[in-house]
């Protein structure tokens, strides 16, 4: 099986031109030879050989244009992977990130199942053109999970590291729904352990805590803005105007009207 799903050439910021996956012997080999083009590739099962070195489960090797390379799989436990091309110059700097082996250009990530996640997405919209910048988003999925997890700042405990990446991601992705079992298999850790983290940290669920980051933001709309209470609504995930009400009430004792009314007396 290889399937591949290719990019619209509509704007983004940063241009992934083919997002590719295989578990075939036959695909997953290439060389010798050079190509003009950024490569990545996360290894989810079974071994094979880059440029003479092996390279497992949970590693993945980088590939710069213009570089000799060769790879091939192991004959008695054949690899599988996944695959970014991008043609943007602005992947050098990305691959810095990576902390590969300066010899060898192999890399070990732990995100193995957020990797097999995206691997799955590319099955099923196997052949398709895709926009540009869904196609970013879900090489940033597995590139912020690998980051993440392999703790590149060694400043930062795992702990922190997670954190910071539910953070950031609540923050980013305020406007749409998020749940607790997404933030979980982004930086692939149990529900629970999050769980732990959040309460240490800010003495609240995961999900309180995203509740507590859309009420926040919605009053900032109904204080600052004149937009509706469905456009609020909307504008922090809920679909749902009386779901978004409801979830208000509970948290704040009036209700998002009121709340507009009340603040916007006293100022």
């Amino acid at each position: 099986m290889r399937c591949n799903i290719f990019s619209d050439n509509s704007f983004s910021p940063l241009k992934i031109n083919v997002l590719g996956f295989s578990n075939e012997i036959e695909v997953n080999r290439f060389g010798p030879g050079r190509r003009n083009l950024y490569i990545i590739h996360y290894v989810t099962k079974g071994k094979g050989y880059y440029n003479g070195n092996a390279v497992t489960e949970g590693q993945g090797f980088l590939i710069y244009p213009g570089l000799h390379e060769e790879y091939h799989p192991d004959p008695m436990d054949p690899w599988e992977f996944l695959w970014i091309i991008s043609s943007d110059d602005a992947m050098k700097e990305i691959f810095s990130k990576y902390n590969a082996q300066k010899d060898t250009l192999i890399f070990n990530f732990n995100s193995v199942l957020t990797v097999r996640k995206i691997a799955n997405k590319i099955i099923s919209e196997n052949n398709r053109m895709l926009d540009s910048l869904k196609m970013l988003e879900m090489f940033l999925q597995i590139l912020n999970s690998h980051i993440y997890a392999q703790a590149l700042t060694q400043q930062k405990t795992n702990y922190e590291i997670y954190l910071d990446f539910c953070v950031d991601y609540i923050e980013t992705n305020i406007h749409k729904k998020i749940t607790v079992e997404e933030l979980s298999d982004l930086v692939g850790v149990s529900q629970p352990y999050l769980y732990k983290i959040f309460k240490s940290k800010f003495n609240i669920s995961t999900k309180d805590y995203i509740t507590w980051c859309k009420i926040n933001r919605a009053k900032e709309l109904l204080v600052e803005t004149e937009m509706s209470i469905t456009e609020i609504a909307n504008s922090i995930g809920y679909s749902d105007v009386l779901a978004f009400s409801k979830t208000f009430s509970s948290k704040e004792k009036v209700s998002p009207k009121k709340y507009r009314l009340i603040v916007r007396k006293k100022n």
